[in-house]
């Protein structure tokens, strides 16, 4: 009877498995077109694993490189891999559109809304209202506008200009007599990191290349020891602002640890600020890349890569992969991957209780994380986007249309879900507009049009404080063809009153703004007497993009380094005014040596034309018609008055 009974319970239990495995598994999506559209995306998402994505962003047939340290593929292998999956992910992504066209979803009818500030902290509020709050004492307001003005702004700068440094360090000095101790210790290493980056630092017409430094020992600076007590009582600020400050999270891996440790188990215990600051340190400041090479720079440190690397040399490369084929190194178990899904979880936690911090968090980096959209998932996509801009969440409905144009997942979802692509761009265009006129500030050009020198005297020191005298200057170059004459003289004692600090740009404005003819104040001798100063002045590292005033015709290069575009606007003003009091021709020699680099690259159209002219209308130096030839020949292809002189000349020597 037991043995009877035994068998009876087994076949039962064979008979309840085979129902199991027999039985049509219900469907996964429904039938609607919102389902329909998530089918398609898992689709979608099946093709690249998320440490890929989270890895690289978006997984292209060049990253075939990094990818191949987290894969067991050899890299001929996976550069196909890839572009099969780009074809299949195209193929997917034009069923998207073909479903999106067909059902003609309208987006969502929304009332853009200005946020209520009370909610937002400080470096999500307008850097209008944080100059307010800053003026009338709030110390932490002061470590913001330190911060905005020194990387976690609108316009951040690798090397600070003289402008620049003197306002972070105002502001920094403020802070610490406010209560802020750990402003000593900021304004410290910002000042030795700037120094170490210049040292490595080259610059061209189209851009720069640099290393960043990682070797000058912090630790030992005024102030460390109050940093280190922000960072303990779970301050985010101090270590946000020493990361972007410093323009790099990778020589802060101590800080960060017992930063991320405290923030943790608050989190733990239910600590939205806590949620919020985790995805802020996990997802801000360029984090997102660091985390490509924290994953390779952790796997290459693990224990089975250095066995590894005792292997001869052409075994390496199959015994990696095999170790990563069978997971003994696996992207997964890295530090870099544990926090990014940490943070992301805890973002999405936060965004459930109501953070619109986290629920833009999230949005923006924690979907990179998910290899599958569940409807709740999905479903949450479009809500948190309503809810943000319902809410008036400034920092993402400034970055909106950015994340549509860009490859984030939020922006691709929104994208290919709704139908009505040009109504989504002009209604969110008026939403941005209002946000950077009022949240932001970001809007200039009340400066440009006043109607009087007392408009101008108001508006000018707030201008500068909230954008930095550097932009307000370069802004005001761009604008002078809107300045009535009357009011030019008001303009050009501000920006002397500023020259007279010792800021070599505003000394290089002044001197351009005293030729203009239009305006009543021309002075070709003081505006070389300016320009002159400004040379004296500027760091011959400074990064600093001016108008260049020497491209008369617009061809070519229109932005260029404060340096070059001094001397090339001495060039140009001794190129169009052959007589002025105190040209000095004698500078033309060193002029042209300190330029000559800068002619070799692609983008120094307007730059070759003034040397060419040098040489061939023999302005303070020999006239030499192969050198203008060799410079317009340079020049030609970005500069029409380069490859006019070119011709002209090549014609006339023939001629001879």
């Amino acid at each position: 009877m037991k043995k009877k009974t035994i068998i009876t319970v087994l076949v039962l239990l064979l008979a309840i498995l085979a129902g199991v495995v027999m039985w049509p598994a219900a469907p996964e999506y429904g039938d609607s077109y919102s389902e329909q559209q998530r089918k398609l995306w898992n689709e979608r998402r099946a093709l690249y694993p998320a440490a890929w994505n989270i890895m690289i962003g978006d997984v292209r047939p060049e990253y075939a490189d990094a990818i191949c340290t987290i894969t067991p593929m050899r890299k001929e292998v996976l550069e196909h891999v890839l572009r099969r999956k780009r074809e299949e992910d195209n193929a997917l992504a034009l069923q998207q559109e073909d479903l999106r066209d067909r059902e003609k979803v309208p987006y969502p009818e929304m009332e853009v809304k200005l946020p209520d500030t009370e909610s937002l902290r400080l470096d999500e509020i307008s850097i209008r209202e944080c100059l307010q709050r800053a003026r009338g004492g709030d110390a932490e307001a002061c470590m913001v506008m330190a911060w905005r003005m020194g990387g976690g702004g609108m316009v951040p700068e690798l090397v600070w200009s003289w402008n620049r440094t003197r306002t972070i360090h105002y502001w920094l000095d403020k802070a610490e007599s406010l209560g802020r101790p750990e402003a000593k210790f900021l304004k410290n290493c910002s000042s030795i990191y700037q120094k170490e980056i210049r040292k490595n630092l080259t610059r061209s017409m189209s851009g720069c290349s640099y290393t960043t430094p990682s070797g000058f020992d912090y630790t030992v600076l005024p102030g460390y020891g109050d940093f280190m007590g922000c960072i303990r009582n779970g301050d985010a600020l101090a270590y946000r602002m020493m990361r972007d400050i410093v323009f790099s999270a990778s020589i802060l891996p101590k800080e960060r640890d017992i930063l991320w440790n405290v923030l943790r188990e608050r989190a733990k215990s239910g600590d939205l600020r806590a949620m919020e600051d985790l995805a802020a340190i996990a997802f801000e400041g360029g984090q997102i890349d660091e985390y490509s090479r924290e994953i390779k720079r952790e796997m290459k440190a693990s224990l089975c890569s250095r066995i590894i690397k005792l292997l001869p040399g052409f075994a390496r490369e199959s015994v990696w992969h095999a170790c990563v084929g069978m997971g003994v190194l696996d992207a997964e178990d890295t530090v870099a991957m544990r926090n990014f899904r940490e943070a992301a979880e805890y973002a999405r936690l936060g965004a459930r209780r109501g953070s619109l911090a986290c629920m833009s968090s999230w949005l923006g980096y924690g979907l990179n994380g998910l290899d599958y959209f569940s409807r709740e998932d999905w479903e949450d996509v479009f809500r948190y986007s309503r809810l943000l801009v319902e809410r008036g969440y400034a920092p993402y409905i400034c970055r909106l249309n950015v994340l549509i144009c860009l490859d984030n997942y939020n922006g691709k979802i929104l994208n290919y879900y709704y139908i009505d692509q040009k109504n989504w761009n002009e209604r969110f265009a008026r939403g941005q507009q209002l946000f950077q006129e009022r949240v932001t500030g970001y809007d200039l050009s009340p400066l440009y049009v006043a109607k009087n020198a007392e408009d101008i005297e108001k508006q000018w020191d707030d201008a500068v404080a909230v954008y930095g005298a550097d932009q307000v200057l370069s802004y005001l170059m761009m604008r002078t063809e809107e300045i009535r004459p009357e009011l030019a003289g008001a303009y050009i004692e501000k920006v002397r009153q500023q020259a007279d600090k010792g800021d070599p740009c505003a000394a290089f404005v002044q001197g351009y703004l005293l030729e203009q003819e239009r305006l009543l104040h021309v002075d070709h001798g003081e505006a070389w007497r300016c320009y002159e100063r400004a040379l004296e002045r500027v760091d011959p590292k400074d990064m600093t993009y001016v108008p260049n005033v020497a491209n008369k015709r617009r061809s070519g290069n229109f932005l260029v380094m404060l340096p070059e575009a001094i001397r090339m606007a001495m060039l140009s003003l001794l190129l169009e005014h052959p007589e002025f009091p105190g040209r000095d021709l004698s500078r033309v020699p060193d002029l042209l040596h300190e330029l000559e680099d800068f002619t070799k690259d692609d983008s120094s159209g307007s730059l070759c034309y003034l040397m060419g002219r040098m040489y061939e209308d023999g302005i303070g130096v020999p006239v030499d018609l192969s050198q203008a030839l060799k410079y317009y020949e340079r020049g030609k292809a970005d500069n029409s008055n380069c490859a006019e002189r070119w011709e002209k000349l090549q014609a006339s020597i023939s001629a001879k």
